[in-house]
């Protein structure tokens, strides 16, 4: 198959765009630490009805890659 240069997104059985849970909820995230600056994983895990595991695990991730910091009481917030 060529490659025109442009992508092609793949879709399931029903027509719809293939879609990945946790990139949707990490980008929740990122867009609510814009707004109310710092938060506990508790605060996450209750505002988006996630695991504490889940909310730990994307917040650990983000904050690998230098997207978030935590502070001396375990609040999460943007490093930029």
């Amino acid at each position: 198959m060529a490659n025109n240069g442009t992508a092609s997104l793949k879709t399931n059985a029903n027509g719809s765009a293939y879609s990945v849970p946790a990139i949707h909820r990490t980008r929740d995230i990122i867009e609510t630490l814009v707004e109310q600056r710092a938060l506990t994983v508790s605060d996450i895990s209750r505002q988006f009805e996630i695991p504490k595991s889940s909310a730990y695990a994307i917040l650990q991730t983000l904050k690998s890659r230098g997207y978030v910091e935590k502070d001396a009481d375990d609040r999460y917030s943007l490093s930029f």
